[in-house]
């Protein structure tokens, strides 16, 4: 890598524009092929109307 590799990414961060990252995000990002995994404690629920449970967030 060279010396000031992290100069030039933060320069390029820094030139990207909302254009670009659309641009960007329309090539890469497939959401047809999204996975959702829900990781986290299990926690029963001590009513007997789970539905409507708040959990913190």
């Amino acid at each position: 890598m060279p010396k000031d590799f992290i100069f030039r990414y933060q320069q390029a961060v820094k030139a990207a524009t909302a254009a670009d990252l659309q641009r960007v995000a329309q090539t890469r990002l497939k959401p047809d092929q999204w996975r959702t995994l829900i990781v986290g404690d299990r926690v029963p629920c001590p009513t007997t109307n789970c539905q409507q449970r708040q959990h913190p967030a």
